[in-house]
């Protein structure tokens, strides 16, 4: 969004844009205190391709302020990417002023075109010609986003400028191959670069800790363990591997932090971020081209959390090699990032570690509110777990997310995708542990419960 000054000062426009259908904008544009609509043009290279009026209605705005341009000719999604499509707006003899094409609509933008781009294909003759390219192994399919257990010298090292960002800022390339989040809609790089000072840093690190306290007095009373889990940013962890220099962690995560040391009971806190940051295989914990752990960051961070419950998770050999693309890393238009991570081999664990058996899957709205549940008999551990957590724990159908570790070493694992701890599923499912977990870009809002 973006608020100017018309001239002489006496009007504020604000607005957006924030989505395209088919060959229409669709956004918003005000001027405060003006009666008449704004006038919103679109403009590739300099050149008017649309014009409309921002009076229409939008559910989530409070008046008719919303418009619909249609734009002719329709843009490329390069030229959108680069850049080359401005979106102005102004009052009747009013000065132009510039709308911003927000993030989420330049990632719509992207996906799209990657998408398209990849379907114009004729996958076959692709296919065929890799063949003969390398003519010394089979042709493969170009398209699958997974091929497991790749041998030899399969990754082409592609150089890029360390600091290249994708379109909409989304991701950064930094040091090393590492992709990193940049800003997304949580804007990750403003909490790195907030002022500690801040007294809503303050506030919120408060509500944190009220709602932390509250969570382990009310389970103790159940007599259920309680851990509290907070996963720190790759760029937190990996801070010499980001383009720039940045301290962290973020402001927000630790203030909360230095409560938690502070506070009577605070034991049920594990310091996973000091753990992965001073531990020797730090450079391996996330996926290069992702913001989630790699199987190793998983195997650690689920280390440390038996570690506090008292179970020592002996090694494991890391023997599987597997390619895979990621979430930051699929943020670069027509450029195939992937990452080579090692997954575990249990087979090889001293333990008699087995593979568990799902008992049940639901499905949540928009992964909100998806639960998995593990039986495992004949598990190290005969304790019930319930986890309310987020992506990095989530189904544990791989080795990248902590589910898949907790399913193996617990007699009955459930995973609830939720922010806050369902207190009354608690009641119904009796377990002698819950864990919640959250990430350091979330902490910017606290939980209610």
């Amino acid at each position: 969004m973006i608020t100017t000054s018309a001239p002489g000062g006496s009007e504020n426009i604000s607005g957006s844009v924030d989505s395209l259908e088919g060959d229409y904008l669709l956004g918003w544009a005000a001027a405060g205190g003006a009666q008449q609509p704004v006038i919103v043009e679109a403009f590739l290279d300099k050149k008017l391709i649309g014009t409309a009026l921002a009076d229409q209605f939008r559910g989530d705005l409070p008046s008719k302020v919303a418009f619909r341009l249609q734009l002719d000719p329709l843009p490329s999604a390069p030229a959108f990417l680069a850049g080359n499509v401005v979106v102005k707006a102004h009052l009747p003899e009013g000065k132009r002023e510039t709308l911003t094409l927000n993030n989420l609509f330049l990632e719509q933008v992207q996906q799209n075109y990657v998408l398209s781009s990849i379907l114009s294909f004729d996958r076959e003759r692709y296919s065929s010609i890799l063949g003969e390219i390398f003519s010394k192994r089979p042709a493969t399919n170009p398209f699958s986003e997974r091929i497991s257990n790749i041998e030899g010298d399969d990754l082409s090292t592609c150089l890029m400028p360390v600091g290249h960002r994708s379109p909409g800022n989304l991701a950064v390339v930094g040091r090393r191959g590492h992709i990193f989040l940049l800003d997304g809609t949580n804007h990750l790089i403003d909490q790195y670069l907030a002022d500690a000072a801040d007294p809503q840093i303050e506030s919120t690190a408060n509500e944190w800790i009220s709602c932390l306290t509250q969570r382990n007095q009310i389970l103790k009373e159940k007599g259920v363990e309680f851990r509290q889990i907070i996963i720190p940013e790759k760029s937190t962890v990996l801070s010499d591997l980001y383009p720039v220099d940045i301290s962290g962690p973020t402001a927000q995560f630790s203030s909360i932090e230095r409560k938690l040391e502070n506070i009577d009971g605070g034991e049920f806190y594990v310091p996973v971020r000091e753990y992965l940051t001073n531990h020797e295989d730090r450079v391996l914990t996330y996926s290069t081209v992702d913001t989630h752990f790699s199987p190793m960051g998983c195997y650690l961070t689920h280390k440390v959390i038996m570690a506090s419950l008292g179970v020592t998770v002996g090694p494991v050999p890391f023997t599987r090699r597997v390619v895979a693309m990621g979430d930051v890393g699929s943020r670069f238009p027509a450029a195939h990032l992937c990452s080579a991570d090692y997954y575990p081999d249990l087979g090889h664990m001293e333990g008699g570690i087995v593979d568990p058996k799902r008992i049940e899957l639901v499905e949540g709205a928009r992964q909100i509110g998806t639960r998995i549940v593990y039986a495992n008999p004949g598990a190290p551990v005969q304790k019930k777990v319930v986890a309310f957590a987020n992506s990095f724990f989530e189904l544990g159908f791989e080795a990248n997310r902590i589910s898949w570790w907790m399913s193996r070493w617990f007699s009955e694992f459930h995973f609830i995708w939720s922010p806050e701890v369902d207190f009354d599923y608690v009641e119904r499912v009796k377990p002698n542990i819950v864990i919640a977990q959250t990430i350091e870009r979330f902490l910017v809002r606290a939980p209610t419960s």
